[in-house]
């Protein structure tokens, strides 16, 4: 199912954002299907307005989010 979704976005030239993710393999499957972006707890836990506004300010925030969907 998740493939045939990443599937559908990207030829209706859409983003495939998936949600929930929690440990490397799933994020190295999502990143194996195509999965242009994804989010949850294995990225970032929940956190204040000023705690997010001050890490996307970072090099570092930058960095770990574009390598999270690279194989």
């Amino acid at each position: 199912v998740v493939a045939a979704i990443v599937d559908l976005s990207q030829r209706l030239g859409m983003v495939s954002v998936a949600e929930g993710i929690e440990n490397e393999d799933t994020l190295r499957q999502l990143a194996t299907l195509g999965c242009d972006e994804v989010q949850g707890f294995l990225m970032a836990v929940p956190a204040p307005s000023e705690e997010i506004d001050r890490l996307i300010g970072t090099a570092a925030w930058g960095n770990r989010h574009l390598a999270a969907v690279t194989p």
